[in-house]
């Protein structure tokens, strides 16, 4: 609940120094900003196929103790992705700790808003895999709605598969006797 989270905001007071910060990318089609001063930035590297990719998650302090293992899921997911489809096209990624926002997480090139709806886990791979298809190929999510979620959806729950093959379904457990279907049956299930 977004009310209650505000409740367990860490009073901050903010800098009176100024500070300019110049961002560049190039190759995007759409771009988001975000700013709160309760960021602390979690930030790390990796590689893909060679080539350095910078990892930063901004998350608010009052969240921390829940995105400690943030940074590795989203090097998991890139990796997967990478993989599975094709190596990752940008030199950096970015993970925002957004649960004040409404309408849940969103990804935008390189970066994605978690709102930190369900696992955590689940909502940065989900994100992370819309860079291929959203991000790089650039389908219409509005238009082509299975393009972008279908696909980013199938391969989803081909990356918990593989990393967890013993998961069960658990959105619908309670009603569909879910322990009883693997993870990749739940958007089957969902339809």
């Amino acid at each position: 609940h977004p009310k209650k989270r505000r409740q367990l905001k860490k009073e901050i007071e903010p800098s009176r120094k100024n500070k300019t910060l110049t961002y560049r990318i190039q190759h995007v089609h759409d771009f988001a900003f975000c700013a709160d001063p309760e960021f602390l930035l979690l930030k790390d590297t990796m590689e893909i196929e060679g080539k350095p990719v910078t990892i930063q998650s901004f998350v608010k302090m009052s969240h921390l103790d829940g995105w400690k293992d943030c940074n590795t899921y989203l090097k998991d997911a890139l990796d997967y992705y990478s993989k599975e489809i094709g190596p990752y096209t940008y030199n950096v990624f970015s993970l925002v700790d957004v649960d004040d926002i409404t309408g849940g997480d969103m990804e935008y090139p390189t970066l994605a808003w978690i709102n930190n709806s369900y696992s955590l886990e689940e909502a940065i791979v989900h994100e992370v895999g819309h860079n291929w298809f959203y991000g790089v190929i650039a389908t219409n999510e509005r238009d082509e709605h299975w393009m972008d979620e279908g696909i980013n959806t199938f391969y989803e729950s081909k990356f918990f598969t593989e990393k967890y093959p013993d998961t069960r379904i658990h959105f619908y457990a309670d009603w569909l006797d879910g322990e009883v279907f693997p993870f990749y049956q739940q958007s089957n299930m969902e339809y």
